[in-house]
């Protein structure tokens, strides 16, 4: 079921997907039941970055959306289907892309939640070496 197109979304059954590593260490109840509310309501509508089973064939692991994924079981039963990109990755890259998205979460959440726009913040911060002296000469 692997896409053409290495970005291109398809849809897949969540019976063939299965949960990969997540470095999410909290899942919010609440946030989960919402998440379930707004899927029965509008369907999911970002995909979820699978890659190929190594061991199972015509199975999937969430590399990306593991919340997306728990609440759609709960939405949409086994059988349901869901928007996914499938990829092929190694175990190294799977986990940074898994990281990554976790970081991207958190500087959206924080950009969004902090009362001040991304452009405010930078305009106003100095880079991280001018703080710590990183345009000084080194002697030598």
């Amino acid at each position: 079921m692997t896409p053409s197109h290495p970005n291109a979304a398809t849809t897949l059954s969540l019976s063939k997907i299965m949960l990969g590593y997540n470095p999410r260490r909290y899942f919010d109840r609440k946030k989960h039941e919402d998440l379930v509310a707004s899927f029965r309501l509008r369907g999911m509508l970002q995909p979820m970055l699978l890659r190929p089973a190594a061991d199972v064939d015509d199975t999937y692991v969430v590399v990306a959306g593991g919340r997306r994924y728990r609440a759609a079981l709960e939405a949409f039963g086994p059988e349901g289907e869901v928007p996914v990109v499938i990829r092929e990755m190694t175990d190294q890259e799977a986990l940074e892309a898994a990281i990554a998205l976790v970081i991207l979460v958190f500087v959206v959440w924080w950009t969004m939640f902090s009362g001040r726009r991304q452009d405010e913040l930078s305009a106003e911060s100095p880079p991280a070496d001018a703080e710590r002296g990183g345009n000084r000469k080194l002697k030598g």
